[in-house]
């Protein structure tokens, strides 16, 4: 059974993310990252400006960890991924809004799960080059420490106003 306030502040994050659509903020050709309170003013956010928010919103009740996929697909191509999981006593909680097939709260009985779990759905059994449970107030450090596997069309400094 889920915990009633975590459940009910996982709902409220994903009723927030309802109104914003999937899209990046380009400049110059450079794709930015959008701190939580302009993404939901400009209503489009990534899975990156999505997760952040989802991050600062649910690290204020419960035990909560960010997680950066990365991994390139048989073609060689980069792909990323960015979402939010959240602990409550034995279970854990994927939030996810920005990948719509997998859109809503998912129960876990431990990060390990979720971790095997998602994995195998990001990669197709593709190999996974990097993962950190990475924290989204860091942003820039994150970024350096995966310098080199990110396009260089990322700009890993976040538009806060």
């Amino acid at each position: 059974m889920i915990s009633s306030n975590i459940y009910h502040e996982c709902k409220q994050v994903l009723d927030e993310l309802a109104s914003v659509e999937y899209d990046c903020y380009t400049k110059n050709h450079k794709i930015y990252v959008l701190a939580p309170e302009v993404m939901m003013k400009l209503k489009i956010g990534t899975c990156w400006d999505q997760a952040w928010y989802t991050y600062n919103r649910l690290c204020k009740v419960t035990k909560t960890h960010g997680y950066f996929w990365a991994w390139y697909d048989n073609n060689k191509k980069l792909h990323t991924h960015s979402t939010v999981l959240c602990e409550d006593g034995s279970k854990c909680y994927w939030v996810e809004h920005a990948w719509e097939a997998k859109a809503g709260i998912h129960v876990y009985t431990s990060r390990y799960r979720f971790e095997n779990e998602i994995e195998k759905m990001l990669t197709d059994n593709d190999f996974v080059i990097k993962k950190t449970d990475a924290i989204y107030s860091r942003l820039n450090t994150v970024a350096t420490k995966y310098h080199g596997i990110v396009p260089d069309n990322i700009y890993w400094k976040a538009i806060t106003s």
